[in-house]
């Protein structure tokens, strides 16, 4: 779950900088960025039904909440568990 913690972090961190950035280093920061989004979705999407009340967990949940609208859908389609409805319920 730290996984998925860190590459949340890193995702807002780079669509910050990347707002800031031009040309090139936009590009590839944006490249990044999408990098760690897949990343997030494979966290959020191999999350277990009975999560541990653990900090991390509880991170996780709250970062993917934040997360853009566009990885949602995808999320549906390869998890059909509370913690996806959660999450959903979460960003409407």
């Amino acid at each position: 779950m730290s996984w998925g913690v860190v590459n949340a972090g890193l995702y807002f961190l780079l669509q910050e900088k990347a707002s800031l950035a031009e040309g090139a280093q936009r590009a590839q920061l944006l490249e990044y960025q999408s990098l760690c989004r897949d990343n997030l979705e494979t966290a959020l999407t191999n999350l277990p039904l009975l999560m541990p009340a653990r900090k991390e967990s509880i991170e996780l949940l709250l970062l993917g909440v934040g997360t853009p609208c566009e990885i949602l859908p995808k999320l549906h389609q390869h998890h059909s568990c509370a913690t996806f409805r959660a999450v959903a319920m979460a960003t409407n």
